[in-house]
């Protein structure tokens, strides 16, 4: 429509309220333009979008600080002031002075004296396209409105008329230039720009439930508003009896009852307190309460309003829970909400599982059918979905083209909220054939995830192993990966990045313990944790966590995707690494992620597997082949390996790197002690390998106590026969040839214990000394009985000689003679005075050498053979660590 002054006015203040049901061509909202004639010149062109108000090639207006979300399904009192001296315009909003981005100062034509301004409303000159909505209180100045006029003006929260425009006002005849322009009556309690309050047609058995279809038609708390006065509750009181769904479906015996957001409870002084719904606010309206209510017994009660009562008497107390009634269904209050709806602030449903080039709209917005009612749905442009009452289904109508359509057969309680069965025809731009899909309707945003019931949760929730959805859908079909129809698992995915020619895999190794070290098979078993991490860009990751604990693939997918494959190389049997049941495969959240398309029903976050890694884990019992070098046992130092290559087919491809390696177990075993682990990465030729190096350290106390201690112990035993008096050389033998036969068996035992080897070992040389050394002394012990007389009746004594003047005389040596026999000669040493019986000096001589030898020589070869094997053990350990 189009009206016409004969001039341009330098000033120019232009106040209107608007109401769009639907976007157009492009999403644009055509409001108001200035122009100096019916052709393409215009001035001024004023235009919506779905997140802002524009006046084109001037100035992008923006409301308190942020762009407007949602223009549609809401009144905008809108005042703009468009002054030509200064080349500025203003806009005022629902109360505030908008903010805008200024591109150019607004000029007069330079002929604008002698032409007329030609002010149109609701239509877009290029394309021919009309607003679809209401526009009321139209008024224009010539004059510039004060701040205090703009703020006035455009508040929207009660309508108050605006005052009459010198120019435009409500005696204003416009040019209707558009056959569906038509004149309509609006009540002032129709202009508000306030939350809007949805008419829930649905009875509910507890205020649980109703409470909770607020929540999924709107946000968290979108309860009924709570009444501040009792005018407020009657005008809900009078849109709610006015309503026919409410009177259909919430009548029942000549009541309509409606559950209200109070709960009553006792607080710890017993006094009763009435507050809204999950909160502490108390009710601060208490004039509708019927005569002697609140008087439930029942803590906490709720609130009915019945409104077949007196608007004054039609509160009462109720249970919350009604399913014991004897009432049923017939007595089950229906419910109302209050959902946001400001330009900054409003619920749009999405409706997914279409493919992105279908002729439905996939944006809409909730309100009660003007005709019915009923929860209905208006999309962004041309798509409405309402129930049809005749047929009893969910109807989804284009309005520019009758043959596309859907159906659903959900029952009309469902308000087709969440995961639906559709059936759609005409949709040719994505199939030719009539297609049955499950469509999603619901309020969740890109971080929120659709339950199947409409609820939205944080999409973090989602696959967490705790039930969130009441209808336990957030832990249903939790896979992790999404691949496309051409992904082979049997090709290595291309290098991470365009620098890298081969696929990088880091190989990491948690070691749990070593369960046997067998030196005499030459084999090791180990238990461990084999990590394996890469990039896979083929594939896309749903719904990523940071906890990587909760980023696991189903079990199902282990073998669906390609994974690095290593032989055990130093086995019996050259196993690989398994991807089975057990395998872990996680993905480690680093990238950011993009949301699924409109064509899948439910909202997911994908992330690429070009920036989150792959980690794949498995737990490993396996025995290695060691070859163990015993020549310096037991002050050996060995050093136990795992070779792990890359399976042939995928080594030209691939690319190992060590992450880490970590010892877990017990640093001190039964015979070593575990010195170091280290990985590092080997070429084998035809393949990489990752070449881990277990180094041991022998443990001595053991063998000091089982093997050096004996023999310690048998030798002194053998040295101490040097004290034993002549005549106990039989046992002295004995003694000797015993710790000979004990030494010969532990040297028996210790040798089975080892590998058999073609060298001499370290504790050979022990072994071997300590058996000569009761050998040597036995061998003394026995060359010393020789230098004896076979017949001498005297023996060794250690007392001294006896003097016998009577039987014989001193001869010059000082030895008594007796007729007839051979007497001993005193032999002094430091052990004391031995009597052996000596035919000649050099019998003697060779005594007494046989006597230090025995008891000197021995014992400082010992001591220096022990001394110089136990440093040089030490050494040779110490630097081979």
């Amino acid at each position: 429509m189009t009206y016409e002054l004969p001039t341009t006015p330098s000033y120019i203040a232009a106040c209107f309220s608007l109401y769009i049901n639907y976007n157009r061509y492009s999403s644009l909202v055509p409001i108001m333009d200035f122009r100096t004639s019916y052709q393409k010149e215009y001035m001024e062109l004023f235009f919506g979008k779905p997140d802002m108000l524009r006046l084109y090639g001037k100035s992008d207006f923006v409301f308190n600080g942020t762009l407007a979300k949602n223009i549609r399904l809401k009144w905008l009192a809108i005042c703009l002031n468009f002054n030509y001296v200064n080349g500025t315009v203003d806009m005022f909003l629902n109360g505030k002075k908008s903010q805008q981005k200024i591109k150019k100062p607004i000029t007069l034509p330079d002929d604008s004296e002698k032409k007329p301004l030609i002010i149109r409303f609701g239509y877009y000159y290029f394309d021919n396209t009309p607003l679809i909505g209401k526009v009321v209180d139209i008024n224009v100045w010539d004059r510039i409105l004060t701040e205090q006029e703009g703020f006035e003006f455009t508040n929207c929260l009660t309508y108050v008329p605006t005052p009459s425009g010198n120019l435009i006002n409500d005696n204003t005849v416009w040019n209707i230039t558009g056959s569906l322009i038509k004149k309509i009556s609006l009540t002032e309690s129709d202009i508000f720009c306030t939350s809007r309050t949805l008419l829930i047609p649905v009875r509910y058995r507890t205020a649980h439930d109703a409470m909770a279809i607020c929540e999924e038609l709107g946000e968290t708390g979108s309860f009924l508003a709570p009444f501040t006065s009792l005018k407020a509750y009657e005008v809900f009181y009078n849109r709610v009896l006015d309503s026919p769904a409410i009177q259909k479906y919430c009548f029942h015996g000549g009541r309509i009852m409606q559950w209200l957001p109070y709960m009553g409870w006792d607080d710890i002084t017993g006094e009763v307190n009435v507050t809204y719904y999950r909160s502490n606010n108390q009710l601060s309206m208490h004039e509708a309460w019927r005569k002697n209510n609140p008087k439930s017994n029942d803590r906490p009660y709720c609130v009915i309003a019945r409104m077949g009562y007196e608007l004054n008497q039609s509160w009462v107390d109720s249970s919350c829970d009604l399913w014991d009634s004897p009432y049923g269904w017939d007595r089950a209050p229906c419910s109302a909400c209050t959902i946001p709806n400001q330009v900054t602030k409003n619920i749009e449903f999405e409706l997914r599982g279409l493919c992105d080039r279908s002729g439905f709209d996939t944006d809409y917005m909730v309100t009660n059918d003007e005709e019915t009612g009923l929860i209905s749905y208006i999309g962004k442009k041309h798509t409405k979905i309402q129930y049809d009452q005749r047929l009893h289904q969910w109807n989804m109508s284009v309005a520019n083209n009758q043959d596309i359509h859907g159906v659903s057969y959900s029952d009309v309680a469902s308000m087709v909220i969440g995961k639906h069965p559709w059936r759609i025809k005409g949709d040719y731009a994505c199939s030719s054939k009539e297609q049955e899909l499950e469509l999603a309707l619901s309020s969740c945003n890109v971080e929120q995830f659709t339950c199947s019931d409409g609820v939205c949760i944080d999409i973090l929730a989602r696959c967490d192993n705790i039930n969130d959805c009441r209808d336990k859908s957030d832990e249903a079909n939790c896979a992790r990966v999404k691949m496309d129809p051409t992904y082979q698992k049997f090709i290595v995915p291309p290098p991470h990045n365009e620098a890298s020619t081969h696929t990088e895999v880091k190989v990491g190794m948690h070691l749990e313990t070593i369960m046997d070290i067998n030196e005499v098979d030459g084999y090791f078993q180990v238990q461990f944790y084999q990590t394996m991490k890469w990039f896979e860009s083929r594939l896309r990751f749903k719904n990523l966590k940071d906890d990587i604990d909760l980023n696991n693939f189903l079990p199902s997918e282990n073998t669906e995707i390609w994974v690095p494959e290593l032989i055990f190389e130093n086995t019996e049997e050259k196993p690989s690494t398994i991807t089975d049941d057990k395998t872990s495969i996680k993905v480690n959240k680093s990238g950011l992620f993009k949301p699924s398309d409109i064509a899948e029903n439910q909202n997911i976050q994908y992330f690429a597997g070009s920036e989150n890694q792959i980690s794949m884990s498995r737990f490993y019992n396996q025995r290695f082949i060691c070859d163990y070098k015993m020549a310096w046992y037991p002050f050996d130092i060995q050093r136990c390996h795992l070779m792990m290559s890359m399976k042939r087919s995928f080594a030209p491809f691939t690319k190992l790197m060590v992450e880490e390696i970590i010892y877990e177990g017990e640093r001190f075993l039964t015979k070593y002690e575990v010195k170091n682990v280290a990985m590092t990465v080997t070429d084998l030729g035809y393949s990489q390998a990752v070449f881990v190096e277990i180094t041991l350290g022998r443990q001595l106390l053991s063998v000091v106590m089982n093997v050096f201690v004996p023999t310690l112990v048998l030798n002194i035993i053998s040295y101490s026969t040097n004290f034993y008096k002549d005549s106990y050389f039989e046992s002295v033998i004995a003694i000797n040839l015993t710790s000979m036969l004990v030494l010969v068996a532990l040297f028996v035992s210790v040798n089975e214990s080892l590998p058999a080897t073609s060298y001499i070992k370290m504790i050979d040389i022990w072994l071997i000394f300590n058996l000569i050394v009761p050998f040597v002394l036995m061998i003394i012990h026995t060359y010393m009985d020789t230098l004896r007389p076979e017949d001498s009746s005297y023996t060794a004594t250690a007392s001294p000689p006896r003097r016998d003047s009577e039987e014989g005389e001193e001869n010059g040596e000082g030895v008594v003679m007796k007729p007839g026999l051979l007497v001993s000669s005193p032999v002094s040493s430091k052990w004391g005075n031995m009597e052996v019986a000596v035919a000649t000096k050099n019998e003697k001589k060779n005594l007494r050498i046989c006597h230090l030898i025995a008891n000197i020589g021995i014992p400082i070869i010992a001591i220096i053979f022990i001394l110089a094997f136990f440093m040089a053990g030490l050494v040779h350990s110490t630097s081979q660590e």
